[in-house]
């Protein structure tokens, strides 16, 4: 396993104090909320092992360096690849842009989001050695309320009128939210500052 992998091979450096891992919220969901026949979403099940394969080293290697688990909801935010408006819609930011402009999903997506932003900045924040270690913080926006994919259609109108009215967002896609409330309130009081909200991730 990858993530295994890492470790070890910090383990070989004495100077490593924390390693810092970007699992996901599917370590958090129940096996029935990430568990498919369909091969393509291996990605849950494959969080949810490399997180507790990083808490079996840490229990029984006893590295010299802490792990900090990051714990991601859908992330949104600029794609500097995208060369198209098609392409604005692909990945996780599907669920914002996709209502905007004409993209429908039949199944409901998970109702959480955190910025992009936001997650690089955890990323860097977490090496601070005032905030103990060992510890997993999910990163996303929201509290218990979530997110609710087509509201994006709303902000767009109160934020982005502009665009509205010249056609560039149609506003006639739709994205079913399958509810999901994770509280990353203990993360935000650890870390110093609120994730962006989902009219902010717009």
């Amino acid at each position: 396993m990858a993530t295994v992998g890492i470790l070890k091979s910090a383990a070989k450096v004495p100077s490593i104090k924390r390693v810092v891992i970007t699992s996901s919220m599917a370590t958090l969901l129940s096996w029935d909320y990430i568990i498919s026949d369909d091969r393509d979403r291996a990605y849950g099940p494959a969080k949810a092992l490399a997180l507790v394969a990083t808490e079996k080293f840490i229990q029984e290697e006893k590295p010299h360096f802490d792990v900090i688990n990051l714990l991601p909801s859908m992330v949104i935010g600029r794609n500097e690849l995208n060369t198209s408006k098609e392409e604005v819609a692909s990945g996780t930011n599907n669920g914002v842009m996709g209502p905007l402009i004409g993209a429908k999903s039949e199944m409901p997506t998970l109702g959480a989001s955190v910025h992009l932003n936001d997650v690089s900045r955890a990323h860097i924040d977490v090496l601070n050695p005032l905030i103990p270690g060992n510890r997993n913080f999910p990163c996303s926006s929201g509290g218990l309320q979530g997110t609710t994919w087509d509201d994006a259609k709303d902000i767009a109108r109160r934020r982005f009128g502009k665009s509205v009215s010249d056609g560039t967002c149609t506003l006639d896609g739709t994205f079913p939210t399958r509810p999901l409330r994770l509280d990353a309130s203990e993360a935000e009081d650890v870390l110093g500052w609120k994730f962006a909200g989902f009219e902010g991730q717009v």
